[in-house]
């Protein structure tokens, strides 16, 4: 039989107590994986519907660019539009205000009727130009969209000797 020498039986014990903080610093790490995964998906998702409302407004403004240059006044399209959860509100023909998310006067000014923004729930604000002119289909106000499914009729108007596609 084999006596156990205590620096043999030391030697166990280090190895033994070793084993419990190598298991901690593997948790650590797999966490810290896990974490940085996780935000990254995150940040993919709101990328794709960033993505998403970019493309409906895109869609919007080749329409209403066409419109504007080469229709008839009364001419009408109906476009179908899917605005994504993330979305507080999209605004055709307003500059978006410091201070303000959303439009606190929707009183159509002519001067920036051929701008938009969309605000995300975050508070992004990202703005757009068209060589269009916007308005709601009074052509007093601004028109304003939130977040939902749309069917937008895109109607080219004058007021008063000038060119807009109202939206509604």
């Amino acid at each position: 039989m084999k006596s156990i020498t205590s620096d043999t039986f030391s030697k166990n014990n280090l190895a033994t107590l070793s084993q419990p903080l190598r298991l901690v610093v593997v948790l650590v790490i797999v966490t810290v994986i896990i974490m940085v995964l996780s935000l990254s998906l995150e940040n993919l998702i709101a990328e794709s519907q960033v993505h998403q409302i970019e493309q409906q407004v895109q869609k919007i403004l080749r329409e209403a660019s066409t419109m504007f240059e080469h229709a008839d006044e009364g001419s009408t399209v109906i476009l179908q539009v899917n605005f994504p959860a993330t979305l507080r509100c999209i605004v055709f023909g307003h500059l978006p205000r410091t201070g303000t998310l959303e439009p606190v006067n929707t009183a159509l000014d002519e001067n920036s009727s051929n701008v938009g923004y969309y605000v995300m729930t975050d508070g992004t604000i990202r703005s757009f130009h068209s060589n269009a002119r916007f308005s709601d289909n009074t052509m007093t106000q601004i028109a304003v969209f939130y977040q939902g499914t749309y069917a937008i009729t895109l109607e080219l108007c004058k007021l008063g000797g000038k060119t807009f596609v109202t939206l509604s």
